[in-house]
């Protein structure tokens, strides 16, 4: 848990560190994106204005030429000797009039100044050329425009209208008025080639940025990127070879512990049907059960962190099921001076297909709480299987005692008692894989009752009906232990004696390699872990090198499910734990010979 947290926080901080230093780019970026868009926009502004400006200095030359031209034909229409017609008279005096607003309208627009008194649109270079001397060119238009008003109004031709009109001042004018306009015109090149100056610096300023982002946000990121998923990789692989090393601690202690378990157990049987101290040896065949549940249990919960744990399907009589499991419980009550009550309604010899084995890991695990809690008074176990028209009946199982009870979900109070409790009976694993089997089995499970009237628990668990014909063995079968402890192999021989099939020993897997009459043997029990060559090696030489193609049943004390998929990729058929009996075997080779 310790390593996961780490890594989680490993990649958080990654994750931190991305978002941040991705956000500063983006803002960098941003802004001067921002900063070229709006010096686009100033751009646009600045070329609009100047064509105005420019077009209205450009109409003041077509305008003063007007001007003249009408002044002249007005000077001509008064010289003596000389007739016009009326009409065109009024004509051109009104097209003078008219221009001459105009001429005047567009000067005072050039002049233009704003509320601090600058003027808008005149450079130093212009204002020289408008105000002072030489040119005066505002003395001039203006002193212009008063000439033509004047005659424009009082249509009388003077002397002073007569040489303003001639050839020589009108040229300089239109001269000065033509540098005006290219002033205007150089002083728009000025403030666009500004402006693309700026356009330009910001387009390099940009490349720097992304230089700079590149250089000492990207690079930077990446590394440590980089180094944070080598330290994430390291720590995975830290990670994996605990996890690793945590589950071959525990094959190596399941396989420890179930090789002397099934010794003990195969003794007890043995003793059982010699004996007559009948009641001893129950209870030592009880215990050595109860171990044997304990490593189940064990087993389950690493299953179940895994993810590789998964129900195990088999066709049993229920009845046996349940008085196997209920039964042992009945001393015990006797033991702590409880009430015990224990019913079965229904037919509940019939076979049905389940998960027998967890079934009753489910309801042992259940009545063990409901006798823990009381302290007085009684536990009832009531069963009741109801049987369907369909393919399915439904097993219906109350336990009710007279307990303490408790308020709070029933995997909440086993957590909170764990929590409070000092004492290390049992593994505490019970109420996670109860959860867990009851999930996988479609079942459910009511709790009623509370604190102080003790607990009802009520279980319902779907059921098949039996699909599996009647297992029938071969009569005769020459079998090959492959197995390095003795005390097993003695004991496997036997359990094949009391099915009347002959057979040979080899300790380890070479010997089985090297065998010199393999292909009289017609099924082969495997172990794994084996000195000198073990059960996964032996397998496979057995399948490609020597092609035998007997059944190879594996019977370990691994309960690692990763090891036990090696075994049946290695060509095994079957596979059994330790410790096994004989329903156990008969099982294994029925699905075989049965197929």
């Amino acid at each position: 848990m310790t390593m996961q947290r780490n890594i989680n926080n490993l990649m958080l901080q990654i994750i931190a560190n991305i978002r941040s230093q991705y956000r500063i780019a983006l803002l960098l970026i941003a802004g001067l994106s921002s900063c070229s868009a709006l010096l686009i926009q100033s751009m646009l502004s600045v070329q609009q204005k100047d064509a105005t400006v420019i077009n209205i200095a450009g109409m003041q030359r077509m305008l003063s030429q007007r001007i003249a031209w009408h002044s002249a034909y007005l000077s001509w229409h008064h010289a003596p000797n000389q007739q016009q017609a009326q009409a065109n008279t009024e004509a051109v005096h009104l097209a003078l009039t008219q221009d001459l607003a105009s001429f005047d309208d567009n000067h005072q627009q050039l002049i233009k100044r704003d509320a601090s008194g600058d003027y808008l649109y005149l450079t130093p270079e212009l204002h020289a050329l408008y105000f002072e001397e030489p040119v005066k060119l505002n003395q001039q238009v203006e002193d212009f425009i008063a000439l033509a008003t004047d005659l424009s109004t009082h249509n009388t031709l003077s002397k002073k209208h007569l040489d303003a009109l001639q050839i020589q001042p009108m040229t300089a004018l239109l001269n000065h008025l033509d540098h005006a306009v290219k002033q205007f015109e150089n002083n728009a090149v000025d403030k666009i080639e500004l402006l693309s100056h700026l356009e330009l610096f910001l387009w390099l300023l940009t490349l720097l940025v992304l230089v700079f982002e590149l250089k000492f946000i990207f690079m930077p990121l990446e590394k440590k990127v980089q180094d944070a998923f080598t330290r994430y990789q390291q720590q995975k692989e830290k990670a994996e070879l605990a996890t690793t090393v945590r589950e071959r601690f525990i094959a190596r202690t399941n396989h420890e512990l179930r090789t002397p378990l099934q010794g003990l157990l195969f003794s007890l049987d043995e003793l059982a049907t010699n004996s007559d101290d009948s009641g001893n040896l129950k209870k030592a065949q009880n215990y050595a059960h109860r171990l044997r549940l304990l490593l189940d249990e064990f087993n389950d919960f690493e299953q179940f962190e895994s993810g590789l744990w998964q129900l195990n399907i088999t066709s049993h009589s229920l009845q046996s099921t349940l008085d196997t499991t209920i039964k042992p419980f009945e001393q015990i009550c006797l033991q702590q001076g409880l009430i015990w009550q224990y019913e079965c309604l229904g037919d509940m010899s019939i076979k049905l297909d389940t998960d027998h084995e967890r079934l009753a890991k489910v309801i042992k695990e259940l009545i063990d709480n409901a006798i823990k809690f009381t302290e007085h008074g009684h536990v009832k176990i009531n069963c009741h299987l109801h049987h369907s028209q369909g393919e399915e009946s439904t097993l219906k199982i109350t336990i009710e005692d007279s307990g303490r009870g408790f308020k709070t979900d029933l995997f909440e109070h086993d957590n909170a008692q764990d929590k409070q409790s000092n004492h290390f009976q049992g593994l505490h694993l019970g109420l996670i894989r109860v959860k867990h089997i009851l999930n996988a089995m479609d079942a459910t499970m009511q709790l009623t009752g509370c604190h102080p009237h003790g607990t009802k628990i009520s279980l319902q668990v779907p059921l098949a009906h039996c699909t599996e014909s009647n297992i029938e063995l071969p009569t005769k079968l020459h079998c090959l232990i492959v197995e390095d402890n003795p005390l097993n192999a003695v004991i496997l021989g036997k359990t094949l004696d009391q099915l009347e099939y002959t057979h040979d020993e080899v300790a380890n897997g070479l010997k089985a390699v090297e065998h010199q009459n393999l292909a009289a043997f017609d099924v082969i029990f495997m172990d794994l872990n084996m000195p000198v060559m073990d059960g996964f090696q032996a397998i496979e030489i057995l399948r490609k090198d020597k092609n035998i193609t007997v059944p190879i049943i594996v019977i370990t004390a691994n309960t690692s499910e990763r090891d036990i998929k090696l075994a049946y990729q290695c060509g095994a058929d079957g596979h059994v734990h330790k410790p096994f009996n004989l329903a156990d075997l008969k099982a294994v080779l029925g699905q075989y010979f049965n197929k």
